[in-house]
């Protein structure tokens, strides 16, 4: 189930954003809602689903089922904003030793390494899905040379981005430890983002 949060992540300063979705034709999003003492929220309606998030980033990863996910739950945004789609996805690439040795916590370099071509099938058959649902959408992909996270939100603000949808494991010990790059996202993010697990 899709899990909505915020820039600012699930919780920060003590509020919770809420997503709902009503009937694909009104969403009603109430921004923030303040601890019990002090409750404000804020709305927004939405009528015919036009305007909300015109841009949304789907990003994926070589992980199917996560990408699956992180799809459906964008094309079903899509539909009910009448929203365009950026498949997004960043090569998996390995990254020199050098980078990790030293630091606490660094990891040695990936072992799986993704072709171009590899990358550009997972994000062409992603954007056919979509656009045989009857979504616009197009893909790009990042070069997997830096930041991830960085990369991908690059992606989402040179493409005028209102939303990303990204997958996220859950929670594991390595995501506390490492960071995930879904968490990463969420901190780094200047627009909403919405976590698929």
């Amino acid at each position: 189930m899709p899990q909505p949060t915020h820039p600012g992540g699930l919780g920060d300063a003590g509020h919770w954003p809420i997503f709902e979705q009503r009937c694909k034709v009104c969403l009603d999003l109430t921004a923030w809602l303040a601890p019990q003492d002090a409750v404000r929220p804020v709305s927004s309606r939405v009528h015919g689903g036009e305007g909300m998030f015109e841009r949304i980033i789907a990003a994926i990863d070589s992980d199917p089922e996560r990408s699956v996910k992180v799809i459906e739950a964008t094309r079903d945004l899509a539909k009910a904003c009448g929203s365009s789609v950026l498949v997004a996805h960043i090569r998996d690439v390995e990254r020199p030793a050098a980078a990790v040795a030293g630091k606490a916590g660094g990891i040695p370099p990936a072992l799986h390494l993704e072709s171009e071509e590899e990358a550009r099938q997972l994000v062409d058959s992603a954007v056919e899905q979509l656009r045989g649902d009857g979504v616009q959408a197009e893909g790009q992909i990042g070069p997997g040379a830096g930041s991830t996270a960085r990369e991908l939100l690059a992606i989402a603000d040179s493409a005028g981005a209102n939303l990303i949808v990204i997958g996220d494991r859950g929670s594991h010990v390595s995501d506390v430890l490492l960071g995930s790059v879904a968490h990463r996202v969420v901190h780094l993010a200047k627009v909403p983002v919405l976590l698929v697990r």
